[in-house]
């Protein structure tokens, strides 16, 4: 959901016409609106300086640190061409709405990615180390299919959508009023089914992660060594923000039309750029790099030297998904 320039709003919307006038929409639409607009601000901050942090450290860029830096600049290019609102200049629009297309799969097929690599860990009971070396090829690939396949899809949505112009019909066309793709049903089919079937995987890995993570308890509690429900409520809380799993609440805001569904959906999604910044942000591994950077402090702190003692005698399963939240 968002508050263009010119008084409308853009909605997720697929069922129906993409904006409403500024005339017709209700009061919680506008409050809606406007937070979209600064939650996605606070999102492109926090991303902006994760990003930079994966960057000024070479030990966060193993594997799975170089995954999570494309999604946060995937999200940060999605969530920038959004802000930018509407243009006037025909073939702008028509631009921004392609790129905007391609960046937000490309988001969701990152999010994929990281949802793979996190079940991945867990099934073979893999830390990630701090000495972990980055499989630059093995990512290189990664990133030309979740880069590169929506670039081909989008590519090839445009391209069609030119050869249909002096035909009786239509497939697609980038642009309109809201620079996007101008017709919902047309949004559904080129953009809604994909991220369907993208979320759907992710669905899949989701439930395996969180089995993983309730076997590892009762494997854990019956070696008198069990986490508190609350961290593992804030480690599945995390896997749900990384899969891009609160967008399906955006699926039951279109089918339901609640109101309070819709407040829920915007809350969790325009505030998701910010939340997984923070998840791989606010460590106390990356704090202590920082520390030691900024005022020289050598040594890890009492709290990390406590969590590599408790590792030393933990299963290997008990710590590989949190372990990928911080990229240790």
């Amino acid at each position: 959901m968002w508050h263009l320039p010119d008084g409308s709003v853009r909605v997720c919307d697929f069922l129906s016409n993409v904006s409403s006038s500024a005339v017709a929409m209700p009061a919680w639409l506008t409050t809606l609106s406007d937070f979209s607009v600064a939650s996605g601000a606070c999102s492109i901050f926090f991303l902006a300086l994760t990003f930079i942090t994966y960057s000024v450290f070479p030990a966060l860029r193993n594997q799975p640190g170089q995954i999570v830096m494309n999604l946060m600049a995937a999200l940060i290019l999605a969530q920038s061409v959004l802000m930018t609102g509407y243009i006037s200049v025909a073939w702008l629009c028509t631009l921004k709405a392609a790129v905007l297309h391609m960046a937000w799969l490309a988001v969701f097929m990152w999010m994929s990615i990281t949802a793979w690599d996190i079940s991945y860990r867990m099934q073979l009971n893999r830390l990630i180390s701090v000495r972990e070396e980055p499989n630059g090829h093995k990512v290189l690939k990664l990133g030309l299919f979740a880069w590169g396949l929506p670039a081909v899809f989008v590519s090839a949505c445009y391209l069609m959508s030119k050869l249909s112009q002096d035909q009786p019909w239509t497939w697609l066309e980038y642009g309109g009023r809201n620079c996007w793709i101008v017709e919902p049903l047309h949004s559904l089919l080129a953009f809604g089914v994909p991220v369907a079937v993208i979320i759907l995987i992710n669905c899949v890995l989701l439930v395996f992660m969180i089995y993983k993570v309730i076997v590892n308890r009762k494997r854990l509690a019956a070696a008198q060594l069990a986490r508190s429900a609350k961290t593992e409520l804030l480690l599945c809380s995390k896997i749900i923000v990384l899969t891009g799993m609160t967008w399906t609440l955006f699926l039951a805001a279109n089918l339901l039309d609640i109101v309070a569904i819709w407040y829920i959906s915007v809350v969790a999604n325009s505030l998701q750029g910010a939340l997984i910044g923070m998840i791989f942000l606010w460590n106390e591994h990356v704090r202590s790099l920082w520390r030691q950077k900024l005022f020289g402090r050598g040594g890890q702190s009492s709290q990390e030297r406590k969590s590599a003692r408790s590792e030393e005698t933990a299963p290997p399963s008990n710590k590989c998904s949190d372990d990928h939240s911080s990229t240790k």
